[in-house]
This record gives structure tokens, C-alpha cells and sequence, in this order.
């Protein structure tokens, strides 16, 4: 970049130079800009609870050389022998060696696993808003190897998993990486052997440090029985000190359970599974001797569900739906050692260990029945879950739910709810089909047992039958085929059903191939009901697919067909169809979607004069269909350029949302926002002062509402400032329009990369506000940003360029 700066500058040949000062600066900015943005480092991340750790010293000796000469090292043992602890201690003994220790949760890939922020955080790279999982991921992992050096330290946590694959994302790093396992890859990595704690007298402090007293004979008893088990010693000596029991009515409890010093060795078979005798063994005889009450099991059913992902205790608390009982018995059960509580960014994160995670599971086995509120709660995060703007909240929830979706048992009709919200919209979102027709199976399954759920039913096999074919399974798709003609259903009850199908899919926008197929099968059901409403409707879902997805889908042959029995419901309405709101309203819709904008006024105005007759009788309902109605005739007043009637009827709009809603609500700011941007639409086509000043009124009143509502998203209130500095511009007042653009290009340059598709259109609006500002050198910045989005993204420039040389020549 320098030599060619130099090269260029000092050329002997003048035609060779920069042609001026601008075009150097539009070279050198970038660059300069680079070097003053944060740059991205890591900062030690080392979560810590209140265990007590002892007796490992010559662990740590031998893992720190290991490290000195394997650049990666796995720690191999059972589920609960302290290998997490370990890993952690030795980062805290030799933490003078590193510059910084990050320690990382295994999620379910490693993909997952550094994608999350919050798992794996990086300072200064976080996801931007729309950003693709890929994208991102080979983004962070460029800039993990730039940034890591020998004298950093990842570890790691609960790699417990038989797939190796992508591990190299972390082998490849330049820096030590020390991982735990409880799966053997002896001769496939260098592994270390996490043994039984043999230091007696390290066991006996830690009982010491828990229960406060003397070790005795008992003492001595328990230990042999537990035989150095980590966990074990540590649930058994937090359980006695919670109780008060002294070691020998404990130690009882254990024999009466079938755990003493001839039996209780632990082992593990090569495969890594649990069985007698082993540490799942201790487990499940520790927790029987429990004597739990029913708000500790409800807790711990409600844990079981959420699995080992750390959550904040507030949010879990939340989600768990814990009365006063249940919040008592959540402290109760995180003194005995059962749920762990750290504190992390000023928050109280709650996580479960893995293997008591299994032992609950198993011996709780929650179900539908005795978690019916976790899992109402669980239903609408998994239904909101696409609406979310935060990518790390969405990731967690969608963690814990998909352990949640495959360990709860039962068959109530909460329950095929949640599996219908877990198969749509979460794993469809997440392109996993394989899950998503699980779960269709899995809800299919309950309603087969409910009472008039043959619409459900029919739901649930139609997804089954294409998704199946999507994936091949062509035995699947054939059966579900065969089960829904069994159903019986009229085309009535399909098309219907299949519409509610169908908006959601337009609202998510997540399956193209999924909802063309579902408006497929709407046309022909259409054609075999042979009303021209509801074929009309049929057909035009296609202009919706077209505008969901921005892809071409040959629509002129559907909007022939739809404006043909939209024009035939027009002139041959039944003397039902001309007094039912709803028919005009659709219509009206119709026709507008089609551009046909006389026709939709005509049919809007039908529907004004039966919402005056219904006012009467239903004043409120009325009222709120008439806001939305005004903004309808808003709509197409301004596209057939009637710009006073448009006026007119936001004007009404806003005049009924006040005394609906209230001056200051969202739904207000919102009708505010579309009358702003229509004036823009008005000014375009006849500019005034006038205009102006009221867009510019518009536009302060929409913000002002918007701003103090977390509803309206970052990125579309970026979007209205964006045009609200073109309005002030356009008055002249400069110095305010660069302190609105500024923050707007602020928050777009936050959620997309620099040469998104989307910022073209942003760097056209800064540009056409510095050449209006007569700054010919920024306006020519923002001009080529644009001409660059352009490139890269495989659009044509010349139009562009052209016009773009044309403003410049005449500034």
C-alpha cells in the first residue's frame, strides 16, 4: 500500500500522479482508518466456583511439561473425577506464562462452539447484525490466528463427543490448547490420564473443608466407599453439612443404598459408556439418598431439562416458573453441590454438571405432566426465537431447548405444542430438516391421542410429507401421503389450514422450496373448491413468494390468473360476499398487491361504508380496522399520485391512533414513520418548502415515539434517521443532517460488513447529502463505496459511474 502511494506520488510522469488531493485521501483513508479501529485481542476468561481443589500437585507438574512439548493435550477420565477443575488450577498455577486463558464450553460441533460470543469472546469481534453463521465463523477464526501466541491458553471443557471432525480450528492455532474428555482418544491425541484423587489426606480436607468437623472412622468408611471420586466426596461432605448429619448416619445411607468400601471402585469401559459401579453408579445412589422435597425435585426436573448450558439464574428462575418454595429449594440445592452457581460479569450464572445432568434425567425422567410450566414458558421462547436481534440469546435458547426437546417425557397437549414450535420455527430456521421432521413426528405422536385434532393432524403429516421428500425419505413422505387422505378432511378445512401453514413461512422467509410447495398444493385445492375468492387468493400468493424472497418465480402468468378471478369476484360477488367486511378487504388487498390500485380503492371504499354501519354496534373493533383501513387508502392514494387524499387519510389514521392507542405508543410512531416517508414520496414528485418542513416535522414526531420503544428494530430506525438527514439537507441545515447521518451510518456499519448489499444504498444517501452540502471530496468517498458494493456483489456499474461523473463534472 506505502509503495504505491510513493509510487504514484512521486511518478516523473504527471499523468501517472494522483489527478488531485481527493483522489489521494480516497486512497489513504481507508488505510489510515484501519489502523485507528480497536483491534482485537483475548482477555483471560476463567469462570470459577466454589469448589475446593487439593491433592493434584503432581498432576499439574506432569500436564505443565506434557505442555511443553505437545502444543495440545487431552485430559481423559470419567464424568465427575475433577478433570474441569484440574484444567482450570493449572491455568491459575502457571498463569505468569500466559498472556491471557480462555476458557471454552463444548457445545454440540465445534463450529458452535466458537461461533458463540459468549462462549468463546474475542474483545472487539462480535457478529454483525445479518451476518451468516459461515461468514462469521471463518471471519473469527482468521482473526484467532492472528491474534493467538504461544503465551495464550484455550481450554477447552467437555469434549464429550466421539467426532473429532474440525477439531483442527483449534489444533491449527499457534497456541497450547488443554481439553477435557470423558472419551478415550488414546492413540489419536496426546491424552493424559485423569486417575481417582489417592491422596488420602487430600480427601480427608476436603471433607474437612465442607462439613467442618474431625475426620473419624466413618470418615475413613466413606472415602474407601467413594473411592477417591471427586464429586462424589464432594456431594456426600456438602450433603452433611447442609443436613447436619455426621459421618456416620451418612455413611448408613450409602449401605443402605448398596455403596460401600467392597463395591464402590469406579470404572470405565473404553467406549466411555457408564454402568454399574461406576461413577453414573455413584451418582444415582447419592442422589437416592437425597430425601429430596417436591419443590427441590421441580427444581431439579427443571435443571435436568435445561441441561449443562450455563444460564443466567434470573432467566432460569423465569423460565422455570419457581414460586417462593421453589426459589428456597434452588439456594438449598447449589449449597449441596447439585446445581453450581458462579458469578461472571456481575451475573449469577446457574450450570449442572454433565453427568448429574444424566443421573436426573434418568431417575426424575421429567415429563409433560410435572413440568407443564417450564415447558409453556419453553414453548414461547422457541416460538419468538427468530425474532430475536440478539444472536448470542438466540444461540443459548436454542441449546437448552434441543436438550430440552429430547429428554422430556409424556403426551400432553403442551407438549405437542412445544414440539410444533421446536420443528417451526426453530430448526427450520436452522436448516436442520432432519430435526425439524423429528420433532413433526414427535408431535404428530401426541395428537394421534387428543381429541378432535384431525386439522392438527393434517398440519403435521403435510410437513412430514414434504420435508421427508426434501430429505429423500421417500417411504416417510409416501406414508404421511397416505395418512392425510385417511383423515378425510374437506379441501375447505385443507386450504385453510394450509394457509395459516403458509404465513409462516412468508413471515420467517426461511424455506423458499417449502413455501412454494405449500402454495402449490393452496392453487390446486383452490381449483378443486372452484370459488373465485379463494382461487384468486391462491394465485396471488406468488406476487407474496416473489417479494418474501427476491426471486423470480415467472409471476406474470399468476398475476394474469389472479386479476382474472379477481375481476370475476368484483363484478359477481354474492349478495353475502357484498355485505361481508372482510371479502372487500381482501379484494382490496388483491388488487393493491397486483398494482391495481383504481380497483383496490373501489373495494376499500365498500369496506369504509360497512365499517361504518358496524360501528355502532362494535365501536373499538370498528375503530382499529379503520386505522388500518386509512393507511390501506393511504397506500394507494400515493402510488396513484392523489397526494392531498393520502394526506388526508394518514392524517385520519394518526388523528384514530392517538385516541386508540395514545399519542406516545408504538403503533402510533409507527403510522407517524409511514406518513414521514410518504411526504418523501410527495416532495420527489413535487418539490416544496412546504413538504419539507412537514416531513421534517413527520419524521422528528415518528423518532421521538419510536426511540423510546424497543420495538420498531435498530437497523429500521437507522433506516428513517438515514432519510431524515436527507430531509435536512435538503433544508440546508447541514450541521444537523451530519450529526443524524453520522449515528445512522453508525449503527449500519455495526450490523453489515462494509460491502453489503444493504450499505449501497446508505453510502448513496451520505453521498447525495455531501453533494448537496457542496463537499465535493466526500461526496465522491461515499459515491465509489457505493460503486464498490456494487462489484462485489456481481451488479452492473456503468449507469452508476456515469451518473455519478456527470454530479461530480457539475459540482
Amino acid at each position: 500500500m506505502v509503495t504505491e502511494l510513493l509510487r504514484k506520488t512521486l511518478a516523473a510522469n504527471p499523468e501517472k500522479r494522483y489527478a488531485s488531493c481527493a483522489e489521494l485521501l480516497a486512497q489513504i483513508e481507508p488505510f489510515l482508518d484501519s489502523f485507528q479501529q480497536p483491534k482485537p485481542y483475548l482477555q483471560t476468561k476463567l469462570p470459577l466456583g466454589n469448589n475446593y481443589f487439593c491433592g493434584r500437585d503432581i498432576e499439574l507438574q506432569e500436564i505443565h511439561t506434557l505442555l511443553q512439548q505437545e502444543k495440545f493435550l487431552l485430559l481423559h477420565g470419567v464424568g465427575g473425577i475433577g478433570k474441569t477443575e484440574l484444567a482450570k488450577h493449572y491455568a491459575m498455577t502457571y498463569a505468569e506464562e500466559y498472556d491471557a486463558v480462555v476458557f471454552v464450553r463444548f457445545l454440540d460441533s465445534m463450529e458452535n462452539t466458537i461461533l458463540s460470543d459468549t462462549n468463546f469472546p474475542i474483545v472487539h469481534c462480535t457478529r454483525s447484525d445479518g451476518e451468516s453463521d459461515a461468514a462469521y465463523l471463518e471471519r473469527k477464526l482468521q482473526v484467532l490466528r492472528q491474534i493467538c501466541t504461544p503465551r495464550h491458553l484455550i481450554l477447552l471443557d467437555n469434549f464429550d463427543t466421539g467426532d473429532c471432525e474440525n477439531l483442527d480450528f483449534l489444533t491449527e492455532l499457534p497456541c497450547p490448547i488443554l481439553v477435557t474428555s470423558r472419551v478415550d482418544y488414546d492413540g489419536i491425541f496426546p491424552q493424559y490420564e485423569v486417575d481417582i484423587l489417592s491422596d488420602e489426606s487430600a480427601l480427608y480436607q476436603m471433607m474437612a473443608y465442607y462439613t467442618k468437623r474431625e475426620p473419624d472412622l466413618y470418615t475413613d468408611a466413606i472415602l474407601k466407599a467413594l473411592n477417591g471420586h471427586t464429586m462424589a466426596v464432594e456431594l456426600v461432605a456438602k450433603q452433611m453439612a447442609l443436613h447436619q448429619l455426621t459421618s456416620r448416619e451418612m455413611y448408613e445411607k450409602l449401605c443402605a443404598e448398596g455403596i460401600s468400601g467392597d463395591d464402590g471402585k469406579v470404572r470405565q469401559l473404553k467406549d466411555s459408556t457408564l454402568r454399574e459401579k461406576t461413577a453414573f453408579h455413584h451418582m444415582e445412589i447419592l442422589f437416592s439418598v437425597l430425601d429430596l422435597s417436591e419443590s427441590e425435585k421441580q427444581v431439579l426436573r427443571c435443571a435436568a431439562l435445561v441441561g449443562a448450558t450455563p444460564m443466567e439464574r434470573q432467566y432460569f428462575e423465569v423460565i422455570s416458573d419457581l414460586n417462593e418454595a421453589e426459589i428456597n429449594s434452588l439456594d438449598r440445592l447449589i449449597q449441596s453441590g447439585w446445581i453450581s452457581e458462579v458469578y461472571q460479569d456481575e451475573m449469577r450464572i446457574l450450570s449442572t454438571h454433565p453427568l448429574i445432568v444424566e443421573v436426573l434425567c434418568e431417575k426424575l425422567r421429567p415429563n409433560s405432566r410435572e413440568c407443564k410450566r417450564i415447558l409453556i414458558m419453553s414453548g414461547a421462547v422457541a416460538s419468538y426465537i427468530e425474532e430475536s436481534e440478539n444472536a448470542e440469546q438466540r444461540f443459548a435458547s436454542v441449546q437448552w431447548l434441543d436438550h430440552m426437546a429430547h429428554h422430556i417425557q409424556g403426551d400432553d397437549p403442551e407438549l405437542s405444542y412445544f414440539f410444533g414450535t421446536m420443528c417451526y420455527p426453530l430448526y427450520l430456521g436452522e436448516d436442520r430438516y432432519e430435526d425439524a421432521l423429528w420433532a413433526a413426528q414427535q408431535e404428530l405422536r401426541i395428537l394421534r391421542l387428543e381429541e378432535d385434532s384431525r386439522q392438527r393432524q393434517f398440519n403435521a403429516l403435510s410437513f412430514i410429507r414434504d420435508i421427508a421428500a426434501q430429505l429423500h425419505d421417500t417411504e416417510t413422505s409416501e406414508k404421511a401421503a397416505a395418512e392425510i387422505a385417511e383423515l378425510h378432511l374437506s379441501a375447505e378445512e385443507q386450504l385453510s389450514d394450509l394457509s395459516g401453514i403458509l404465513l409462516g413461512y412468508i413471515t420467517d422467509r426461511c424455506d423458499f422450496e417449502g413455501t412454494k410447495s405449500c402454495i402449490e398444493q393452496i392453487i390446486q385445492l383452490a381449483e378443486e373448491i372452484g370459488e373465485p375468492m379463494k382461487l384468486a387468493s391462491a394465485y396471488s400468493n406468488f406476487i407474496l413468494l416473489e417479494n418474501a424472497y427476491w426471486i423470480d418465480c415467472n409471476s406474470a402468468v399468476y398475476l394474469e390468473k389472479t386479476l382474472f378471478y379477481a375481476d370475476q369476484c368484483f363484478a359477481e360477488q354474492t349478495a353475502e360476499q357484498e355485505q361481508d367486511i372482510s371479502f372487500w378487504s381482501e379484494l382490496g388487498d388483491i388488487y393493491r398487491d397486483c398494482e391495481q390500485f383504481s380497483r383496490a380503492m373501489a373495494c376499500y371504499q365498500k369496506e369504509r361504508e360497512l365499517f361504518q354501519v358496524q360501528m355502532q354496534e362494535e365501536p373499538m373493533e370498528a375503530s382499529t380496522k379503520l386505522v388500518q383501513f386509512q393507511t390501506d387508502v393511504a397506500v394507494c392514494n400515493l402510488k396513484m399520485k392523489q397526494f392531498s387524499e393520502m394526506e388526508e387519510n394518514y392524517e385520519e389514521a394518526i388523528a384514530m391512533a392517538n385516541q386508540l392507542y395514545g399519542e406516545e405508543h408504538e403503533e402510533t410512531g409507527e403510522i407517524w414513520a409511514a406518513y414521514a416517508c410518504a411526504l418523501i414520496d410527495w416532495y420527489n414528485a413535487e418539490p416544496s418548502r412546504e413538504l419539507l418542513e412537514k416531513c421534517k416535522a413527520a419524521m422528528e414526531q415518528a423518532l421521538e415515539i419510536l426511540l423510546e420503544h424497543d420495538v420498531y428494530g435498530e437497523v429500521r430506525i437507522a433506516n428513517l434517521m438515514m432519510r431524515y438527514s436527507s430531509v435536512l439537507s435538503e433544508l440546508g441545515e447541514f450541521q444537523n443532517c451530519d450529526i443524524v447521518a453520522a449515528e445512522a451510518l453508525e449503527c449500519f456499519q455495526k450490523n453489515f460488513e462494509e460491502l453489503h448489499e444493504q450499505m449501497e444504498w446508505v453510502y448513496l444517501m451520505m453521498a447525495d447529502n455531501y453533494r448537496k452540502a457542496g463537499d465535493k471530496e466526500n461526496a465522491k468517498r461515499y459515491y465509489d463505496l457505493a460503486i464498490r458494493v456494487l462489484r462485489e456483489n456481481d451488479y452492473e456499474t456503468d449507469e452508476l459511474e456515469e451518473r455519478v461523473e456527470e454530479i461530480l463534472q457539475g459540482m
